[in-house]
């Protein structure tokens, strides 16, 4: 009966790290010499990532299991044109804000890149509303990404002074992956 229990306990352990679809994530930061090499992506023996690692700083590169990868830069001070402030809804977002965004596609198949990554951002107590500047070529990206290939574009907010920033990131190409957090 405890062979059974211990057996029981073992398998339920094992299983419950094989669905986990949590996005891996890399720091901005290069690995210093000598450090632990990391384990080959897709490697059944390393764990799933703990929920403190979804969430990360701005520049770090979060990696999800269907092969797609996203970094978003640190967020710099942004002056938009004068017709995208007048079309903010909430007027107490003065603050501006642009990103770097970069998509690899890891994956054997050519991805949309409007489709690939959806961005959601708060601030303070709100949501924080994102900026679609064309004539500062900011907004989303267009076209497909091709396997292997990388993307980037402009990415910007508004967002209230002085509070806390979240951008939440969602592959939108494996649903059941969990969402990455950017935080400053």
């Amino acid at each position: 009966m405890r062979k059974l229990l211990v057996a029981l306990l073992f398998s339920t352990a094992v299983l419950a790290g094989c669905g986990s679809n949590a996005p891996t994530s890399t720091p901005a930061q290069p690995a210093t010499s000598g450090s632990a090499g990391a384990t080959a992506a897709g490697d059944a023996t390393s764990a799933p990532p703990k929920a403190d690692e979804l969430t990360k700083q701005f520049g770090s590169t979060f990696k999800w299991d269907n092969g797609i990868e996203y970094t978003l830069g640190a967020p710099q001070p942004f002056t938009p044109s004068e017709f995208v402030t007048q079309m903010i809804q909430n007027k107490d977002l003065t603050e501006y804000v642009v990103m770097d965004a970069t998509l690899v596609n890891g994956t054997k198949e050519p991805i949309p890149a409007m489709a690939a990554v959806h961005e959601t951002g708060t601030t303070g107590d709100v949501s924080a509303e994102q900026i679609f500047d064309s004539a500062q070529n900011v907004g989303l990206p267009s076209g497909d990404v091709m396997p292997g290939a990388t993307l980037k574009w402009k990415i910007a907010w508004a967002r209230l002074p002085g509070q806390p920033f979240v951008v939440a990131v969602s592959n939108m190409s494996d649903f059941t992956s969990k969402k990455g957090y950017y935080k400053e």
